[in-house]
């Protein structure tokens, strides 16, 4: 081999080296790059889920204090209609009293 071709084999590799160490800390740079990206949305994607679950919490109690309340209501209801049912049945008795003394 003669010298200018042995000097361009050596340009060549050198440069190919630092070619290839550039294409290395390109590379290095964008795992990096998505590394970082890719905790972020894991950060967020936890963000998320707990603002879902606060939100699915919230509504069950929600659906927890609709239910009690409508059967409180339901409850009220019943004792109404039993204090009707009392009062006529009073009233009833009451009457037959006054009927009795006549």
């Amino acid at each position: 081999m003669t010298d200018s071709f042995r000097d361009q084999l050596s340009f060549r590799s050198t440069a190919q080296s630092l070619n290839g160490t550039d294409q290395n800390r390109a590379l290095q740079e964008q795992i990096i790059t998505l590394e970082a990206q890719l905790q972020r949305e894991q950060e967020e994607h936890k963000a998320t889920k707990k603002k879902l679950q606060a939100s699915g919490d919230s509504l069950n109690k929600e659906k927890q204090l609709r239910m009690q309340f409508q059967s409180g209501l339901q409850r009220e209801q019943e004792d109404k209609k039993e204090a009707q049912k009392k009062e006529r049945e009073a009233f009833a008795q009451l009457k037959e009293k006054e009927e009795e003394r006549r």
